[in-house]
This record gives structure tokens, C-alpha cells and sequence, in this order.
């Protein structure tokens, strides 16, 4: 199945720490996540601290909001 560009999130500052499947349970909190790409480093394997996640649908705009929200996943602040 191929991803709508729209659908697409590039994640930056990812915790070393951080798997896909954390990666997916955050975003899962939005809508159907349909694939995460952790990207790692060919010669050492590390986690290369960013991602990218997919869903089926393109996200819905949010509602305006006088505040901006945030969570924290593995340390790091989420906007």
C-alpha cells in the first residue's frame, strides 16, 4: 500500500533510546499509524535519531488553539 504524501511525518530528535515501537504508541495516540521507518546507521547500527511515520489517512487539520500542547516520550518534549 502506498503511503499519500500528505500522511507523511518526518521525526527529528529521537532518543537513542527509542524503538519503533514506542515510536508507534506516541503517534498511535493521533490515528492509524500505518508504518514507521526508524532510520539507523549502516555501519554501526545505532538509531539515528530520526524517523519517519505513516498513516493510512492524511491527518485532519487542528482546531485553532490559544495554547500549544505537549507530551513526553522517552525524555525528550513532544509539540
Amino acid at each position: 500500500m502506498r503511503i499519500p504524501e500528505s500522511a507523511r511525518l518526518s521525526v527529528g530528535g529521537v532518543s537513542p533510546d527509542m524503538g519503533d515501537t514506542e515510536l508507534r504508541d506516541h503517534f498511535g495516540r493521533y490515528g492509524d499509524v500505518a508504518d514507521i521507518w526508524l532510520r539507523r546507521d549502516r555501519l554501526t547500527g545505532l538509531p539515528r535519531r530520526f524517523a519517519f511515520a505513516g498513516s493510512c489517512t492524511p491527518p485532519t487539520p487542528p482546531s485553532p488553539s490559544p495554547t500549544i500542547t505537549t507530551s513526553s516520550t522517552a525524555r525528550r518534549e513532544v509539540f
